[in-house]
């Protein structure tokens, strides 16, 4: 006899141990042509394991990306654009949207970043854990723009954004991190990317680069376990103190400047 279907609380009628059937369609465990990398016997491991491996599965840190889209052909220049949402590395997220189980672990401390419509409009609505994930706002200079597309309630759940400084004015950036910080009052940590040696050497835009992916893997590593460690590998930069002194707030954020080739050799030496 087959087993029912879920009810719309996940568990089978009739079912005593409240294991979820699998999605309409896919396979059952005795399918013979089964790919071998397919795991359709999932379905029938006890709930506590499949609630193990969602949680494993929604715990990976990451980091996601706002961007601004070039205006499109015809638009005035005045236009501001369309904003993606981009991920640098897994988009955690989707796994917590395969089914219902899921999706009630992902609840828990995932919460949905609707922002004021990115682009594509039709892709699902990106989900992050703000304890695990780094925001890059991408340049300094335009940081506040970009946190401007978030909703009210998302900014004043940010926990970690990172930005870029090209070196031009400390006393934007000073600016730009106190504005923020005044934005975000769950706020525990600003990631300042900047080559600060190439910085004092040159004069022109070549170190404002977007941020590529093993740069972005490290970010994402970045929480607030993992901040005292990397604070006894890499001197603190005189920067630092600075920002902090004019980041006026009961429980300031902390400053880290970090450099792309610091990032890159602390991750591969991870």
């Amino acid at each position: 006899m087959p087993p029912s279907s879920p009810d719309p609380d996940g568990n089978p009628d009739g079912n005593p141990d409240g294991r979820q059937e699998p999605p309409s369609g896919t396979p059952s465990c005795a399918t013979t042509d089964m790919l071998p990398t397919t795991f359709t016997c999932f379905w029938r491991l006890p709930a506590e394991l499949r609630l193990m491996v969602w949680e494993e599965a929604l715990s990976v840190r990451t980091v996601c990306a706002v961007s601004r889209e070039p205006v499109p052909a015809g638009e005035a220049a005045e236009h501001p654009g369309r904003f993606s949402l981009d991920f640098l590395g897994p988009a955690t997220y989707l796994a917590g949207l395969t089914c219902r189980e899921a999706l009630r672990v992902m609840e828990r401390t995932y919460v949905p970043l609707a922002g004021r419509g990115w682009s594509p409009t039709a892709a699902p609505v990106p989900w992050i854990d703000m304890d695990k994930t780094v925001v890059y706002l991408g340049e300094s200079a335009d940081s506040l723009v970009f946190l401007d597309r978030f909703k009210a309630n998302e900014v004043s759940q940010l926990r970690h954004i990172a930005m870029s400084w090209t070196g031009k004015s400390f006393v934007q950036l000073v600016r730009v991190c106190r504005s923020v910080a005044g934005a975000c009052p769950a706020l525990r940590d600003i990631v300042i990317v900047a080559d600060l040696d190439r910085l004092a050497s040159s004069t022109n835009d070549s170190a404002n680069q977007p941020l590529t992916i093993d740069v972005a893997a490290h970010l994402s590593f970045l929480s607030l376990a993992a901040w005292p460690e990397l604070d006894d590998e890499y001197p603190i930069s005189p920067f630092q103190p600075l920002l902090s002194k004019y980041v006026r707030r009961d429980s300031p954020p902390r400053m880290h400047f970090v450099s792309p080739d610091d990032l890159r050799f602390y991750l591969a030496n991870r």
